[in-house]
């Protein structure tokens, strides 16, 4: 389903989320192409393990991970957002984290699926989860709480 780019920079605002945007439409996964969504998931896991890429500090790092995975939703022609903000463990500050969000249409809802990048490739880790369909801009994944405040889409 194609949205025009104020729909999904209108929903990021109002959840308190500075938003740069390249294009004026954007394909957002819905039932009808979800299965695009599992293709990229399965080719970018496969391009972690074959070119054998790990998290290296200051070299293939959050930013590195976030951004390889939306050029992958991007040969799946979906829509994939860069996206960074705080991450908490336990109510303490973390640190600064870059990730992905997925423009997900539920019926007439949209929903943002949160994506951890660094661990895609890793079985049995809970690693998207959603948005609340409020105006919330936090999320838990793991034991972690995200709180985004940029995204380019």
């Amino acid at each position: 389903m194609k949205l025009p780019y104020w729909v999904l920079t209108n929903d990021l605002q109002g959840r308190g989320i500075r938003v740069d945007f390249k294009d004026l439409n954007y394909e957002v996964l819905d039932s009808d192409i979800s299965d695009r969504f599992v293709k990229a998931i399965n080719f970018y896991s496969k391009l972690l393990d074959n070119y054998q890429i790990e998290w290296t500090e200051d070299v293939f790092d959050c930013d590195d991970f976030a951004v390889l995975f939306k050029a992958v939703c991007g040969l799946y022609r979906f829509t994939c957002a860069y996206a960074e903000g705080n991450v908490y463990l336990g109510g303490e500050l973390y640190g600064r984290h870059a990730y992905n969000l997925i423009p997900y249409m539920v019926g007439t809802q949209l929903v943002w699926l949160v994506v951890e990048p660094q661990v895609v490739g890793v079985r049995g880790v809970n690693w998207y989860n959603v948005f609340d369909m409020g105006s919330n801009r936090s999320r838990m994944l793991g034991l972690y709480i995200y709180v985004t405040d940029y995204a380019w889409i």
